[in-house]
């Protein structure tokens, strides 16, 4: 309770309660029930009274029979607990429900809104109609003609003059002591924020604070805002090259305490009068804005500094030169009806995915500026072991909410499509009278290792097998695949054919484009052989200077140094396109080792991608249960890779890589093509389930696959005597940590 008006707290019941059992209340919460047990009569008598007009002081005379301090701590403990709340402050409640991320959505969808749109405005009213003639001439109406929103932005400054006039058109007071804006009882509870988003403008970068009063900028705060501007605002191409963001924001006691509940709507209609100030400016001045109200409300106040919910932005503007060049890429809006159209198509009962769940990942104060997203995809009822039900999801990464769910979609549809097994045709690899991928070339084994490994069995040319038809893709030559080579090996597989393999997800993409998943998936293939070559080799490899990275991604390794860790940025290229290993490690702290891989044509992309996954690996496994010192040969999936490697005890086998040189140099691009691996491409997808996906499993024999499991490496695999390296072990081989 607010100690400062403890007497005058008019307290207002806002949630249902009822006497759920002997001496105990429930209300429903907006995150569930919240139970109150003991002393529940007196409990009662008191919430009678909490009509929002009595005050302390009134309940308590009122009620005579309980102490003025007990009608405080239960009004107090009611407060807590967001069963009342003062009935001046309503405004509070509301704001809090109609905030960002929504907790209470339309949830219309594309057509939906579509729809609205069609319809008509307003509801139709009859009288008499009075046509009006065209206006004056006037400079005001011109500007306001001209007034629009600019959604793309070019490279480009604006100059601290222009800036000023934003500042004061926006909010300010001027020489006759008039404010720009109008104000409920002339309270003027605005307070403005402006988030300048590189070095090139002539303010500096960071969060400043505008003060009318003495027209001056304050920097409140010199952090990197565009580390987490993507994830608080949910947008990517919205804010490419803009030049800065002004907040709008509030500290609504200053109206309320006047005027109550009504002070809220008196706020928000200032603010209204401030943006289209800006509007109008820019309009007249030739600078791009858009008004952009898709925030994140609570982080982007704390990213402020403000006491949220008593002070809240209430609108943004981001502003910078207006873009004249064509977007190539995907807008925000065009992802987001992409990713709900595919979410409507493949999310429910009886479709390919259960659910889908996003995560806010934090570890020790700092939140993974990226969205994340967890997929259950449907397993098919009684072909999969216990084991692989329990792990039927996937995980995916955006810059915005709905890139990583588009993500997580076709991540989770490849996963389902992996255990859709088909077999094309039946017969013994002598007998096909057409090429075929031996298994003893693409994923050799010894005969000592078909001793260890359980439930696999050795080719058998001469054995009738389950293929499936895919082809090169240079030529368009058809190809027998085994069918365990492009599938999941299910527990109905296992059961009735003898595997020459378990497959693994490695080498599968989804995407709209089949050639881009075929591209996809082929860069996996080289990152995921890039990564086994060095591993077993022990090769020599490089470790990239933080100083040559970009900004953000050296202020997002500065906040795991803060938290115990160090961060390791490994070239593992090869004889193609740039692979990047990135490392979060720690030789005190659990996990001791969380890491990502990935493989693009560009140095930087790749490091990107592959520190976005490093930093998911550790905010998940952070949580991670830990158990007692785990021996290599329990080794037996990739979730105990990790596991394995959450002890600090075994970093010892990762300190040749940890201790790699530096460099100051990065990879080139990439600009060849991929057809040099000859791959081979299987479509699996399935075809009862049209939703615009392919799902593409591509294989090559020029690339040494990623094992999971003890003692299961490719000792037989051409691959490290075309690049003249040698097994640094003996058989079995120390696990890797790739998990």
């Amino acid at each position: 309770m607010k100690t400062v008006i403890e007497q005058d707290f008019r307290p207002l019941v806002v949630l249902y309660g009822y006497r759920s059992k002997r001496d105990t209340l429930s209300f429903v919460g907006r995150g569930g029930l919240i139970t109150l047990s003991g002393r529940s009569a007196t409990a009662q008598r008191i919430l009678r009274l909490c009509n929002g007009f009595n005050n302390v002081a009134d309940i308590t005379r009122k009620l005579r029979t309980i102490s003025p301090k007990e009608v405080a701590e239960f009004l107090s403990l009611f407060e807590q607990q967001g069963i009342v709340c003062d009935s001046r402050d309503l405004h509070l409640k509301f704001h809090e429900d109609s905030a960002n991320p929504a907790k209470f959505s339309s949830d219309l969808g594309v057509d939906g809104v579509s729809d609205i749109l069609r319809s008509q405005r307003l509801r139709r009213r009859e009288g008499n109609v009075t046509q009006v003639p065209n206006p004056v001439v006037s400079n005001v109406l011109n500007v306001i003609q001209d007034r629009k929103s600019t959604r793309a932005f070019q490279p480009g400054q604006i100059s601290l003059d222009k800036l000023s006039g934003i500042l004061d058109a926006t909010y300010s007071i001027g020489k006759n002591g008039h404010w720009s804006v109008a104000s409920g009882g002339g309270m003027y509870p605005l307070d403005l924020y402006l988030i300048v988003l590189d070095d090139s403008q002539q303010v500096p970068r960071g969060i400043l604070r505008w003060n009318p009063e003495e027209r001056s900028l304050i920097t409140v705060s010199d952090k990197n805002p565009s580390v987490w501007l993507s994830k608080i605002f949910n947008a990517k191409t919205l804010l490419e090259n803009a030049a800065c963001i002004l907040c709008i924001a509030a500290n609504f006691r200053r109206s309320t305490i006047k005027y109550a509940n009504l002070g809220y709507r008196l706020t928000l209609l200032e603010a209204g009068h401030a943006a289209q100030n800006t509007y109008l400016f820019c309009a007249e001045q030739d600078i791009g804005v858009v008004e952009c109200c898709g925030f994140a409300d609570e982080a982007l106040a704390n990213e402020l500094g403000l006491l949220f919910p008593d002070e809240a932005v209430l609108a943004t503007l981001i502003m910078g030169k207006i873009g004249t060049d064509v977007q190539t890429s995907l807008s925000d809006q065009e992802v987001s009806e992409k990713a709900e159209r595919l979410r409507h198509i493949l999310v429910g009962d009886n479709k390919p995915i259960k659910d889908v769940l996003f995560l806010d990942l934090k570890v020790d104060g700092y939140t993974m500026p990226m969205w994340s997203t967890m997929a259950t995809y449907r397993p098919v009822p009684g072909r999969l072991t216990a084991s692989m039900k329990r792990k039927s999801v996937a995980f995916a990464t955006g810059s915005t909410s709905s890139e990583a769910l588009l993500k997580v979609l076709s991540e989770g549809f490849e996963r389902y499509a992996l255990e859709q097994n088909r077999s094309d045709r039946k017969e013994s690899a002598l007998n096909l009278g057409e090429p075929f991928l031996d298994p003893r070339v693409l994923v050799p084994y010894s005969d000592a290792q078909f001793k260890n490994l359980k439930g696999v069995t050795p080719f058998d040319p001469r054995r009738k097998l389950d293929w499936v038809i895919g082809s090169r893709r240079a030529t368009g030559e058809r190809v027998w695949v085994p069918l365990e080579l492009a599938y999941y090996a299910t527990k109905q597989m296992r059961h009735e054919l003898k595997l020459c393999y378990q497959a693994s997800s490695s080498g599968v993409a989804a995407h709209f484009d089949k050639e881009i998943a075929i591209d996809t998936a082929l860069y996996e293939l080289v990152e995921r052989d890039a990564f086994s070559v060095t591993w077993y080799s022990k090769r020599r490899v490089n470790s990239i200077n933080h100083e040559c990275l970009p900004l953000d991604l050296r202020d997002r390794i500065s906040e795991w140094k803060r938290m115990g860790y160090s961060v390791s940025i490994l070239d593992l290229t090869l004889d193609g396109p740039p692979v990047v290993l990135v490392i979060i490690w720690s030789r005190k702290r659990r996990p001791a080792i969380c890491s990502g891989a990935a493989c693009r044509p560009n140095f930087v992309d790749a490091t990107l991608k592959a520190f976005n996954e490093a930093e998911f690996m550790a905010m998940t496994w952070h949580y991670h249960r830990s158990r007692p010192k785990m021996e290599m040969s329990e080794i037996d999936n990739p979730e105990s890779h990790g596991v394995f490697y959450l002890d600090p005890r075994n970093l010892e086998y990762v300190d040749w890589l940890l201790e790699a040189e530096e460099s100051n140099v990065i990879g080139e691009d990439f600009k060849s093509s991929l057809q040099y691996l000859e791959p081979v491409v299987v479509d699996i997808t399935p075809k009862d389930h049209a939703c615009g996906l392919s799902v593409i499993r591509v294989l090559s024999e020029k690339l040494m696959p990623i094992n999971f499991g003890y003692g299961n490496e490719h000792r037989g695999h051409s691959r490290m005597d075309m690049l003249s390296f040698r097994w640094s072990e003996k058989y079995p081989s120390t696990p890797h940590f790739f998990a």
